[in-house]
């Protein structure tokens, strides 16, 4: 994503860090470092159990800009915004031990007067629909994980696989997509 004209990447999720490349697409350990925000112990409160350390998290498709309004709501940007306005949503997924997936979409921006990256909020469970199950750790599983999104005039469209064995859309309108958050 682009943040003040230089593309950045989101790097992980525990702890947070957003990353930049530089012309030659390297990322110098001085620019980790000075990314790397104190969200790190961000509460992600997920709908599922994350005691066990085997829990993998998972990023997905390249975050939406947004504009948050005065009242708090947020509008898609297809333009940069400055300052604290820039609100960016993502999403990621978790695998168990056991091959299960779950999708959420996560809220991010950059604090100014902090000079920091930090997680806003993390959604509810984003349910899609699921192919077949497939076989994951020799266990049949139906799976589904989100790998993309695009924002058109009525909504966002989610990309996912689903049960490696299929590539899916779906359609999800603009009020459904923040009622996420709840």
């Amino acid at each position: 994503f682009k943040h003040r004209g230089q593309l950045k990447y989101v790097r992980s999720l525990m702890p947070f860090s957003v990353v930049y490349s530089t012309e030659d697409g390297s990322t110098p350990e001085q620019d980790r470092a000075a990314t790397v925000v104190e969200s790190a112990e961000y509460d992600f409160n997920l709908s599922i159990d994350m005691s066990g350390s085997d829990v993998e998290i998972h990023g997905g498709a390249n975050p939406l800009l947004f504009i948050r309004a005065e009242n708090g709501t947020l509008v898609y940007s297809e333009s940069e915004v400055d300052g604290d306005d820039a609100v960016y949503i993502g999403v990621f997924h978790t695998r168990s031990p056991k091959g299960e997936y779950t999708n959420f979409l996560f809220q991010f921006s950059f604090n100014e007067e902090r000079g920091a990256w930090r997680i806003e909020r993390v959604s509810q469970e984003v349910n899609l629909l699921e192919a077949p199950a497939s076989v994951s750790n020799g266990v049949a599983l139906p799976m589904t994980f989100l790998s993309g999104m695009t924002a058109l005039p009525d909504g966002v469209l989610l990309a996912y696989g689903s049960s490696n064995a299929e590539s899916r859309l779906r359609m999800v309108p603009w009020s459904i997509f923040f009622s996420y958050f709840g």
